[in-house]
């Protein structure tokens, strides 16, 4: 995520907020310092490991190794159960889509190179990997869902120019 995403995260986390964020690494650590709570969800197992390793002096910090495939991926939670959810998910969309039920009010979703996914006003060129052109592509539809469902979110775009991170408010 661009520097400007990490700011914003700086001056929105408190100290009573739980995150759930789909990718661990560096970042899970970030969020510890700030949140009293963090589940990372993880895939790759050797990162989990290295992860897992770097981090057990936190007692803050959930992490959970699942299986990359749609079915086993998004993890069940309980509606309105966390603050913040950080998608850099390999199945980014349905991450999205959970969150809208795991979002508290006031909630804040992170989307990482949301620019893929969800037309961005940053790119005039198709993004490399990008999905929402593609109507063979059976995400499409979940995401056309999701941008359905949150269009009266608060939403601001991040950009480094090369890639964009969209930052969306639950009412």
């Amino acid at each position: 995520m661009c520097k400007e995403v990490n700011q914003f995260l700086i001056n929105h986390i408190k100290p009573h907020m739980s995150i759930l964020e789909y990718g661990c690494g560096s970042s899970t650590k970030f969020y510890a310092t700030y949140a009293k709570a963090v589940v990372s969800i993880e895939t790759n197992k050797n990162w989990y490991d290295l992860i897992n390793t770097r981090l057990s002096d936190l007692n803050n910090v959930q992490l959970k190794l699942v299986k990359d495939d749609k079915f086993n991926y998004v993890q069940n939670f309980e509606a309105n159960s966390f603050d913040i959810v950080v998608n850099d998910a390999s199945h980014r969309e349905l991450v999205s889509i959970s969150a809208l039920d795991v979002l508290k009010s006031g909630g804040i979703l992170i989307i990482d190179n949301a620019e893929r996914y969800i037309k961005s006003p940053y790119l005039s060129l198709p993004a490399e990997g990008q999905v929402y052109n593609n109507h063979d592509d059976p995400r499409v539809s979940i995401w056309k869902e999701f941008t359905m469902n949150t269009k009266d979110w608060k939403s601001k775009w991040y950009t480094d120019n090369v890639n964009s991170t969209l930052v969306l408010i639950k009412p």
